[in-house]
Formats: structure tokens, C-alpha cells, sequence
């Protein structure tokens, strides 16, 4: 008698995602993946428990986000499945690529088509909640099903349009014996998958259709030229091709948040980061141009501040995306609107400044001018912070410019005044891996984040860069954090509790808090206490004078381990600059433009670097 354990259709899975070059799953155990978990445990693939399933999904997301394909989280059924739904939504958001595995009661037990609330023991109909987040998402009902769906559901997470997939298997699935060779069939399966994608494939509509020759014309006509590049670009791939065109032809870029690491801060192609909390020198940039092109970044209203019709009014504005239906949503907001891969949109727009007339010579005089506006203009416009006492998180971002090294992973929190502040005064470097989920911008995203990166890239130094208020959302992932024990250095601003909310309250609700912080009955912890019960290194400062030196120590090559510097904040700061809408006499609101943030520069300073010409709004701000 044959006693060899036969494959599970769990094992299945595993055995092809392994093959797909996943080598970590995040996962939090349970009964209903209880097969889904021991064929884990018996995998070639490395398990990192986290001690939450939002953590999960999170530390599987940052690892694709450095991986550069897919990672992937496992749950049980229930709330271990309903735990997870916020990463999903955030890489749904950001487009980056995930899958997640989940656990669900058995076939008998399900409660589809009843009209019951619930059948069997935790369940939940969690592909119903999931599904307007995921590219792709099944209950399957047989163990074929369930590896023709895992090779679907990694087809699409990485391809197209990125974003998270998700397959839930019920418990008699995941156990039954797998029917057959897995890799024949998938093989099978993935034939399949792609033939029926390339029958369904359509051609680009004729409104979406890239016209070369306008392209061309454009490119011809500019002396201005400025790309506004996304995170798109670093998922497509392309980030080095991006570098290698926009050198060839000397073309200035602006960047997204999550693309800023693409082109270290220094260099002269390097206009900045726009926004409605940006860089004063990034939106003049914007709006001094006349032409923008924009690749891989959707134009969301963080970016525009709001207004895309006026960002970049005085050039034309040629925006590629993969997505018609983004490009559907800037009716009015753009002179060309172009459906194309980041790898299509660079090698049309190397083509076209290859055969424009204007040569690179002729942008030296832009160039001159974006290298001045930067002098003229860095973090709060060159504001010099005192030599002691209390410390603001743009003195953090500045020391932490120079502090982390070249080829650092830098992962930081997703939200709030600290985040802001980093992303305003961060001077990035050579090598430098630098991101969030900026979209959602979930609190409690860092640490899980910063696990997952260094899961990713074991060896290789990172930082985090995270709040009070954001690291105690997740404040459990210190014990995995131990337990991985990563060269990880934390850098945790504390300014006792949540500063925008309190900035906002103290601004339009006369100082009436709630929910803020210790004025407010918010109970946070002793720092130095929480990381010695979780076993992590701790060093703390509190005085502008030794920042230098305290970041120093947490930096040293020759630490090693996680460890946390406390940095203690003042409680009450502003974010500047910023894009906002003035008050006016009447009780109306005055929306200012793209490159007049306050605080307000003289009409004079602003008329010079805007070239002579000056919003309606800016004179009216000024009572002129």
C-alpha cells in the first residue's frame, strides 16, 4: 500500500505560487485555512506571522512594492478575512500588484443563495465586500477551480492595470487531493488565460488613439517642457528607461510622492514635487511650463490641488495613461488624452523630442531657471531653523536628508503632519527606495510596511519613518519586528498625538479637541518602556541641538537589529507651504492657484517667477 501523502490541492497553490518566485507569505493562522496553513508550513516558502491581518496585507504589499511583482497574504474566513479589507482597498488605489488567500467554511456550509445572514462558523461573503477593490475575485468550488483561479488572479495582479486579486478556498477544497500534475495544469491553465486575453482584446478607441504627429508638433513648439511622472512608471518597469530619456533629451521632471526616488533630489532634472502640499519650487515649475507631459500618474486631486483645468495653465498638457478611464475623467482638463503603456508613452515621447527641432540646447535657459527657482526656493523657502531647542518635523526631514544613506529603503507612515512634513523636506539620494499609500493613506501602514520591504530585500539597510499616532494603529507588529529581527531603524516623530486633527481643530473649531491627544483624554504610551517590553533598542532626543547626533547613532553602519529613535516633537505646528483657499470679508472663499501658496509671497517675487503673468486670484488676495 502506497502510504506517500498525496498533494492537497493547498499544496498546489503554494507549490505555484513558489514557482511564480514568491518566497514569504504573510499570514495570521486559523481554522478555516487550517490546510492552507500546514501546507505552508511544509512549503518551501518562508511564513512571517503578523500578529494582525491588516498587518498581513500590508507587509504583502510593501514586499511587492520592492519585489517588483506580486506578494501575497493568507487569512481564515470571518474577521481574520474582513481584517484585510483595507490593504486591498489601498493597493486597489495605488495599483500595486497582490493577492491574498483567504480561508472560508466548506462547500456544504456556505450560505449562497439562502438569504441567511450566516451558515457556517465564522463565515462571512467576503468576495462580495472584496470585489469592488480587486481586479479579480472567487469563492472556488473544486480544486481545479481553485488553481486555475490562482494563476488568474497572479495574471492579473501583475499585468494591465496592477492591483490585488483574491481567492478564497473553502476548507474541504484546500484539503481535498489535487486531481492531476499542478504544473501541467497550470501551464495549461496559463495558455488558456493568455489566448482568451488576446481574443478579447480590442483596439485602442479612436478618441484614446495616440497621435504621433501631435505629439510631435508639441514637442516642436516647447521651450518649456516639463513630464510629470508617477508611480505608474516604477510598476511598468521603466523607471531606468525613464532616467535614460529624459537625460538623452534633457527633460525636467516632477514627481508623485511615490515616484520621487526615481531621480535623486540634486540633480538638475529634478524640478520637485507639486501638489497642494508641495514644494513652492515644484508648483512654480508646473505652471511656468508649456508643455506637460504626464506618464504614469493619474492626476488625483492631491496633485493638482484640486483644480486640474489650472494646473499647468499656460502649457498644453498631454497625459498618457493606461486606464480610459482616468483619462475619461480630465474632459476639459487637458489638451491630449492618450491610452498607453508607461513602456509605449516613453518610447513615443524619446521619438519625439529625437525628431523635434528643438534640441536640447535650446532647454539650458529652462534648465538655468529650474536649478535657480530650487536655490531660491527649498523646504519652508530656506527658513533656517535655530541651533537648539524644540523641534519641528521639518528640522526631522531636513537632518534625515542627509542621515540615511545612499541605497536605503525608506519606507515611511501614509498620513498626517509628520508624513507631510518628511515629504516636503526630504532631500532624496542616490539608490534611495522611498514610499506610502498615498492614496488611502491608512494610518498604521508604516511598520507593517517596513517588515515587509525588509522581507524583501533581507540585508539591505532601511528606515522608518512613522508617527505616534500612525505606529500605534499597528503597535502589536513590534513583536514580529522582533521576532524577524531586520536591520531596521525607526524613526518615530512623536508630537503626543494626532497634530493635523488638532491643527484643524484649533483652526476651524476654536480650539475644541477631540480625539487629539492628552488635552483630550488620547492615552499614548512611555516609548522607552514599550520597546523594552517588545525587546527593541531605544534612544530618544528632545532638543534641536542633538538631532544630528542622536539620527548619527541610529544610522551607524555598525548598528544592527531594529531599533527606535524617540523624536520628540512640539504639539502644535504648521505646514507650509501649502495651497489654500483665503477667507474673504464677505464669508466667501478666495481658491488660490497652483503657484501662489501661503504663506503669500510678495506680488512682486511672485510676478517674477511666474514671467510676468499673475493670476486674477493672487492680485485679489493682495487687495490689488
Amino acid at each position: 500500500m502506497d502510504s506517500t501523502p498525496r498533494m492537497t490541492t493547498a499544496d498546489a497553490l503554494l507549490a505555484y505560487l513558489r514557482a511564480k518566485g514568491v518566497d514569504r507569505i504573510f499570514f495570521v493562522p486559523g481554522g478555516g485555512a487550517m490546510h492552507l496553513n500546514d501546507a505552508l508550513a511544509r512549503s518551501e516558502i518562508g511564513p512571517v506571522h503578523c500578529h494582525h491581518e491588516q498587518a498581513c496585507g500590508i507587509a504583502a504589499e510593501a514586499w511587492g512594492r520592492v519585489r517588483g511583482h506580486a506578494g501575497v497574504a493568507m487569512v481564515t474566513t470571518g474577521p481574520g478575512a474582513t481584517n484585510i479589507l483595507t490593504p486591498v482597498a489601498g493597493a486597489w488605489i495605488e495599483s500595486t500588484p497582490l493577492v491574498v488567500v483567504s480561508g472560508q467554511v466548506k462547500r456544504a456550509d456556505l450560505k449562497a443563495g439562502t438569504g441567511v445572514r450566516q451558515r457556517g462558523a465564522q463565515e462571512v461573503d467576503v468576495v462580495a465586500m472584496a470585489a469592488t477593490s480587486c481586479k479579480f475575485a472567487t469563492t472556488v468550488m473544486s480544486p481545479e477551480e481553485a488553481l486555475r483561479s490562482i494563476c488568474k488572479a497572479w495574471h492579473l495582479a501583475n499585468s494591465g492595470r496592477m492591483g490585488p486579486c483574491w481567492v478564497d478556498v473553502p476548507l474541504d477544497v484546500q484539503g481535498a487531493p489535487y486531481p492531476g500534475d499542478w504544473a501541467a495544469d497550470a501551464a495549461r491553465f496559463e495558455k488558456e488565460l493568455l489566448a482568451a486575453e488576446a481574443a478579447a482584446q480590442a483596439p485602442v478607441p479612436a478618441q484614446w488613439a495616440m497621435d504621433t504627429d501631435a505629439l510631435l508638433a508639441a514637442v516642436s513648439r516647447a521651450s518649456r517642457p516639463v513630464l510629470l511622472v508617477g508611480h505608474g512608471v516604477r510598476l511598468a518597469g521603466c523607471a531606468q528607461r525613464l532616467v535614460e530619456v529624459m537625460r538623452r533629451h534633457e527633460i525636467p521632471a516632477v514627481f508623485t510622492w511615490n515616484a520621487m526616488d526615481m531621480l535623486e533630489w540634486d540633480d538638475p532634472l529634478n524640478a520637485g514635487r507639486p501638489g497642494a502640499i508641495a514644494q513652492r519650487c515644484a508648483n512654480l515649475a508646473v505652471q511656468r511650463s508649456d508643455l506637460l507631459i504626464t506618464i504614469g500618474a493619474r492626476m488625483d486631486n492631491v496633485v493638482t490641488a484640486y483644480n486640474p483645468r489650472g494646473f499647468a495653465r499656460n502649457a498644453q498638457k498631454i497625459v498618457f495613461d493606461i486606464d480610459t478611464a482616468e483619462l475619461a475623467k480630465l474632459e476639459g482638463a487637458a489638451t491630449h488624452r492618450w491610452q498607453a503603456t508607461a513602456e509605449a508613452a516613453l518610447a513615443a515621447v524619446d521619438a519625439a523630442f529625437a525628431k523635434a527641432e528643438t534640441r536640447p540646447a535650446d532647454r539650458r535657459p529652462w534648465l538655468s531657471w529650474i536649478a535657480d527657482v530650487k536655490r531660491r526656493f527649498p523646504a519652508r523657502d530656506g527658513a533656517k531653523p535655530a541651533a537648539k531647542g524644540p523641534i519641528e518635523s521639518a528640522d526631522v526631514a531636513h537632518e534625515l536628508s542627509t542621515a540615511v544613506p545612499e541605497g536605503a529603503l525608506v519606507v515611511t507612515g501614509s498620513s498626517g503632519l509628520c508624513v507631510e512634513s518628511f515629504y516636503l523636506g526630504f532631500r532624496n539620494r542616490a539608490g534611495q527606495r522611498v514610499f506610502l499609500t498615498s492614496g488611502l493613506g491608512a494610518m498604521g501602514y508604516g511598520l507593517a510596511a517596513a517588515i515587509g520591504a525588509c522581507e524583501a530585500q533581507p540585508g539591505r539597510r532601511a528606515v522608518l519613518v512613522e508617527s505616534d499616532g500612525s505606529l500605534m494603529m499597528n503597535l502589536q507588529e513590534l513583536a514580529t519586528l522582533r521576532a524577524r529581527a531586520p536591520d531596521l531603524a525607526i524613526v518615530l516623530m512623536d508630537n503626543a498625538g494626532y497634530a493635523s486633527i488638532r491643527l484643524t481643530q484649533r483652526n476651524y473649531f476654536k480650539g475644541r479637541h477631540v480625539g487629539t491627544g492628552g488635552e483630550a483624554g488620547v492615552l499614548f504610551p512611555d516609548w522607552r518602556a514599550t520597546c523594552g517590553a517588545f525587546g527593541i533598542a531605544y534612544d530618544e532626543v528632545d532638543d534641536l541641538a542633538n538631532v544630528g547626533g542622536a539620527l548619527a547613532r541610529l544610522m551607524d553602519p555598525k548598528a544592527s537589529g531594529p531599533r527606535l529613535l524617540r523624536v520628540g516633537l512640539v504639539k502644535d505646528e504648521a505646514l507650509w507651504p501649502r495651497c489654500a483657499s483665503l477667507p474673504q470679508p464677505d464669508g466667501s472663499m478666495l481658491s488660490m492657484p497652483l503657484e501662489d501658496m501661503t504663506p503669500l509671497l510678495p506680488i512682486d517675487v511672485l510676478r517674477e517667477w511666474m514671467g510676468g503673468e499673475v493670476a486674477p486670484a493672487s492680485l485679489a488676495a493682495r487687495g490689488l
